[in-house]
């Protein structure tokens, strides 16, 4: 967006969920939204890469979602920091804790997650070892 690098921090910020924040070529930073660790629908701990698609970053966070949840979410974000959800993660056998961020390729987002999906891990059956998501936009 406008030129700037783009980029996330798991933690910090002015509510302390995380930050995505964009960099100019002049070394100006600028955050553009700040997560919060209170506001767990919204999601915190931003993880990944972002990609830029029509002037909307796209990214994900590996905590928060829902009420009481760890499982993660696939957002959009305007450069003035209005974030939107695009969908929330449920945890087995859905997925759960998106780290590595999304791809897009023709109105399609793409990305994985660690955890959810089906089968075993550890000692108990609580999910599998992750899983690879399509989302349309």
């Amino acid at each position: 967006m406008g030129g700037a690098l783009h980029g996330s921090s798991v933690e910090g910020g002015a509510h302390s969920g995380g930050t995505v924040y964009s960099v100019t070529t002049n070394g100006d930073e600028h955050i553009v939204h700040s997560f919060s660790q209170d506001k767990q629908r919204d999601g915190n701990r931003p993880s990944g890469r972002l990609i830029v698609v029509n002037g909307l970053l796209y990214g994900t966070t590996w905590a928060g979602g829902n009420e009481h949840s760890r499982y993660g979410l696939v957002y959009s974000l305007s450069s003035s920091g209005d974030l939107t959800v695009l969908y929330r993660f449920k945890g087995p056998p859905d997925g759960s804790a998106p780290y590595v961020g999304v791809s897009g390729a023709k109105g399609t987002l793409y990305g994985t997650t660690s955890f959810g999906g089906t089968g075993c891990y550890d000692y108990g059956c609580q999910g599998g070892y992750g899983t690879v998501f399509r989302l349309s936009r």
